[in-house]
Order: C-alpha cells, then structure tokens, then sequence
C-alpha cells in the first residue's frame, strides 16, 4: 500500500514516519509527505495513494479535503487534528476516522488497521488456473512471484504453497495489478514482497533470490528511484 500524509507539523511527520518505518521495516512501503495543499496537487502519483493522513490544523483543509475526494474518490482519508471543535465538519467529506494529536497513540494504529482491512477486502482479486483438468482459485494478492520453467508457470504463494499451470507467464503480466513487475523473462515479481533490491537481483520476504535480466534492467531501475521509502 501507498500512505501520504498533507501536514506541515514536524512532531506528527515524525511520529508517521517512525511509525511505519517500524511497522514495515521488512517490506518496501512508499510514504510521502506534503507539506501543503499545493504542493500534492503538483504530484503526478498523487493518484498512486491509498492512505492519506490530513492535518486539520491546516489553512483552508476543509475545502481542499473535498477537493481530493472528488478528484481521488478511491483514496482513503484519515483527519488527525489538535482543535476537537472541527470534529463535526470532518462528517462532510468521506474519511475513515478523525484522531486527536495528542492521541496518535494507540489510536492511529487501530484506525489504521481498520482502513487496511478494507481496502485488502475491497480490492481483492482472484486469479484462475487450469492444470490436468482442475480449475484453482487463488488470490491475486497472495502471489509472490510468476516462475516460467519449460512449458509450465509456477506460482508461487506467500504461504509457501505452489500452483502449476501450462498458461504462458506473459498472460499473467498483461491482466495483473501494477504492483507486479517483470524482472526477467521467466519471473513475474509482486513487489509488495521485496526485502531488498540489488543491480542484478532482488531478494523477497521468504528469502527468494530472483534474477533481474539485462532486458528488464533498466525498468526494475526507474521502479526503484521513483519509489519514496522510510
């Protein structure tokens, strides 16, 4: 997921960053930070948001907070403030909760916890596969990487668990969420699952060592300098 938070307070950009760098320290987590109301509306991958944290102490917040929803109606919006007296104008933009500053703990967890389970209930996708006459159903997002071997693709799960098909990994790169990317031509990678990333390879949670070609070098490279991460 992708979270964002508009503020210009330094002790709640802290308190964010720390805490998802602590939450997410083993998986790559893009986290940006505005400052403003201007300067996101200048960010091409404002769009890319799926959590944003608003600051309610900001100038003109109300209006620029109708203003996102109707441009970004997929976006989810957490109001955090340090005046409890705009708690009811929150009620007129669509959010996911409004928290008190001196309450970021524990509460901001919580709230959080909740806006991810829906979005991982909303945006669920299923993917199906033939193999010697079954049909399997699985989750998209419990993929961790396309394995072209020979004839066969396997697909590999976050469980541990595989999956065989005779389908041509290059079906799977053309209907598949973004966050998957070809890194090489026998691996389709979910980059949600990648610890770390080299010149040559990327290493995944479950300790995968996965190639990186020459083909798809400098893709995975651009992939990388234009991700933001703490």
């Amino acid at each position: 997921m992708v979270y964002a938070t508009i503020t210009d307070d330094i002790r709640m950009i802290g308190f964010l960053e720390n805490y998802i760098q602590e939450r997410f320290n083993t998986v790559v987590t893009p986290f940006f930070v505005f400052t403003n109301f201007e300067v996101c509306a200048e960010q091409e991958h404002f769009r890319r948001i799926d959590i944003l944290v608003i600051d309610t102490d900001l100038e003109n917040w109300y209006e620029n907070s109708i203003s996102i929803h109707e441009m970004y109606p997929s976006i989810h919006i957490l109001f955090v403030g340090a005046h409890l007296e705009v708690g009811y104008q929150v009620y007129d933009v669509s959010h996911y909760g409004f928290i008190y500053k001196n309450d970021l703990y524990p509460y901001f967890e919580q709230r959080l916890n909740q806006i991810q389970n829906r979005i991982i209930e909303k945006e669920k996708t299923y993917i199906r596969l033939s193999w010697k006459n079954v049909v399997y159903v699985i989750c998209e997002q419990d993929v961790v990487y396309f394995e072209r071997d020979k004839r066969k693709t396997i697909v590999h799960m976050k469980d541990g668990s595989i999956y065989t098909t005779y389908s041509h990994i290059d079906q799977f790169d053309d209907y598949v969420s973004p966050f998957f990317l070809r890194i090489h031509f026998s691996y389709l990678v979910n980059m949600n699952y990648v610890r770390e990333y080299h010149r040559n390879n990327v290493i995944l949670l479950d300790e995968s060592f996965i190639p990186i070609s020459r083909k798809y070098a400098k893709l995975v490279k651009s992939y990388f300098e234009n991700l933001q991460i703490f």
